[in-house]
């Protein structure tokens, strides 16, 4: 995985895809169409892309991880109510303990998308699953999750 993830960070295609081919071979999780709609892109193939995201989602419905990488594709290429939905759906989906992840990235395109109200929902979402999931009531984490909390309910 680190190997696809630096390949198709550096925009080496052709390694990428060939190192894609071997990794699927061993990997038949939702990664191997993740990777494979990453390629695409880079690629210029945007359908393609959309395509791989579509099979994931049709293949792996159940599985939060597939949803959160539809979030986090979608988030990348500026269609947030559509990562939003992706990112909620994978908060309904993942076990216990749940993950911060995807109320961070639903706070964060709030900001972009000046919905400071609910940014400052889901930083307070954030703190409470800190402590509800985590047990972990302080910290420095907790304590920039709550001052953001504030910040943009006071925007």
């Amino acid at each position: 995985q680190l190997l696809l993830d630096n390949l198709i960070a550096d925009f080496r295609v052709d390694e990428a895809e060939t190192a894609l081919a071997r990794f699927s071979r061993f990997d038949d999780s939702c990664r191997s169409l993740w990777y494979k709609a990453q390629i695409c892109l880079l690629k210029g193939e945007n359908s393609a892309a959309e395509n791989c995201l579509t099979e994931m989602l049709e293949r792996f419905s159940d599985d939060w991880l597939a949803w959160a990488y539809c979030g986090d594709l979608r988030a990348r290429r500026a269609d947030y109510n559509a990562a939003v939905e992706c990112y909620q759906r994978s908060t309904e989906l993942q076990p216990f303990p749940k993950y911060i992840d995807n109320y961070l990235c639903i706070a964060n395109i709030s900001v972009i998308q000046k919905r400071y109200q609910t940014a400052a929902e889901y930083y307070a979402k954030t703190v409470e699953l800190l402590k509800t999931d985590w047990n972990t009531t302080e910290g420095s984490a907790v304590e920039q999750y709550k001052a953001l909390a504030e910040k943009y309910r006071n925007t």
